[in-house]
């Protein structure tokens, strides 16, 4: 028994004068680790001697692009494409290397990445309290030979840096990114309906960029005749634009898009390329777009003009019940006229129209049948109660108006105009009279 005793006292007394004999984990004391971790972090962005090409995406809006160069001075050079300022001022600020669960890069000056979690909206446009929902403290997630991969703290997104050529920073100083954001902005202002060819998908693939939030949808049919949308972000750059790295179609990463002249392509991470062409109306059907429950389930003529650069028999018929409107005693000019499929098997046509200050509404209520493209109207009723109950008072003003209503069944589908600054157009065009169309915005109320 005291054996026992005296070999577990020995054994103690081993154990404690062993106390700076700590495991070591990948061949280095934890401490050891750390300090090479942020090392490495530092050698790696203070190394790049042209500086870094940056992206990073924001949980409250799109994506931005920067241009950063950081000094051994814990300064960080930047310029951004947030707007002019931030793509032709450089812009001074300091940074930390640190460790916080990670190896960190913090941003602990104000600069352009803080603008966009800047609270107060009026700073940069943000949401009250939050900005953008962007962050300025990043964990070092990997690097390669000529790139840098850190992931926000909060908000999880990643900031992408990519080592800058000498032409490139002298670019970026010279102000060409503004440049290529004007001459971007410009072809998504001035191109419309655009879409790509994908492999594996039979129809075309719209792509529908949204040049003002930084965001971008591909959409298109699948064999099902079901609508697949896949939003994603971007940030303008030297070329054109850059995708975020999740931006996936149908299997296929986009990267980024080249703007040359008045042409846009896009490439996948494989490099291979897809052209961006145009079509004279969306490539999505109609059909597929239009019923009560779906993207849009009203067509609206909105004030006293159709739509410009368009022929249709239905023209004479609006434009004679304008007048009719206008001259009647006392005047009563038309704000609006839409027609609206409220439910599964009811739809109704409205007409605003003001007398004096006063704004009224005609409406005429109808059953209908929708199946496939073609739309059969029925059991047209006056509406007698609430605020829609003039349709009979008006009915001298409304006029053969009423009448060319009840000429259908009409097939539903866009109405091309190259005066529509863009803008998708749809129309009820009449099965015996292809040629006499009620056309309008689309919308959805």
């Amino acid at each position: 028994m005291n054996k026992i005793i005296i070999v577990s006292l020995i054994a103690v007394i081993i154990a404690g004068c062993r106390k700076n004999e700590v495991a070591l984990v990948n061949g280095g004391l934890p401490e050891e680790r750390m300090a090479a971790r942020l090392t490495e972090l530092r050698s790696k962005l203070t190394g790049a001697e042209n500086g870094w090409v940056a992206s990073l995406t924001t949980s409250g809006g799109g994506g931005y692009g920067f241009f950063m160069r950081f000094g051994a001075d814990e300064k960080v050079i930047m310029m951004g494409d947030l707007d002019e300022d931030a793509a032709t001022e450089p812009q001074t600020s300091t940074y930390r290397i640190k460790w916080v669960m990670n190896a960190s890069l913090i941003f602990d000056t104000y600069n352009y990445i803080t603008l966009l979690q800047d609270p107060v909206p009026g700073s940069y446009g943000g949401k009250a309290g939050s900005g953008y929902k962007s962050d300025i403290e990043f964990e070092y997630i990997r690097s390669t030979g000529d790139s840098v991969i850190l992931r926000g703290k909060k908000y999880r997104n990643y900031l992408y840096l990519v080592k800058a050529t000498a032409a490139e920073a002298t670019a970026y100083q010279q102000g060409t990114l503004l440049d290529m954001m004007e001459e971007t902005g410009d072809y998504f202002d001035t191109h419309f309906n655009n879409y790509i060819n994908v492999a594996g998908i039979a129809n075309k693939v719209a792509f529908v960029p949204n040049g003002e939030d930084k965001q971008v949808s591909f959409q298109y049919a699948d064999a099902k005749d079901s609508i697949i949308t896949v939003n994603g972000k971007f940030n303008f750059d030297l070329n054109g634009i850059g995708f975020a790295d999740d931006f996936i179609v149908n299997g296929i990463k986009f990267k980024n898009g080249i703007l040359t002249g008045n042409t846009l392509k896009l490439y996948d991470d494989k490099g291979k390329e897809y052209s961006v062409s145009q079509n004279a109306t969306p490539v999505i059907p109609l059909k597929l777009l239009f019923a009560y429950n779906k993207t849009y389930n009203t067509i609206l003529i909105s004030g006293r003009q159709l739509p410009a650069d368009v022929s249709s028999g239905f023209n004479s018929v609006f434009d004679d019940m304008v007048t009719r409107f206008i001259n009647a005693s006392p005047t009563r000019p038309i704000d609006s006229v839409r027609i609206i499929l409220q439910n599964s098997t009811q739809g109704m046509v409205e007409i605003r129209y003001k007398s004096g200050s006063t704004s009224y509404q005609a409406a005429l209520s109808f059953n209908y049948v929708l199946e496939n493209d073609v739309l059969t109207l029925s059991d047209y009723t006056p509406v007698t109660n609430g605020t829609g109950s003039n349709w009979t008072s008006r009915i001298t003003q409304i006029g053969d108006f009423e009448e060319w209503i009840r000429s259908g069944p009409f097939k539903i589908d866009w109405v091309a105009s190259t005066a529509s600054g863009g803008q998708s157009l749809g129309g009820l065009y009449r099965v015996s009279d292809p040629g006499s169309f009620f056309y309008g915005q689309l919308r959805k109320r």
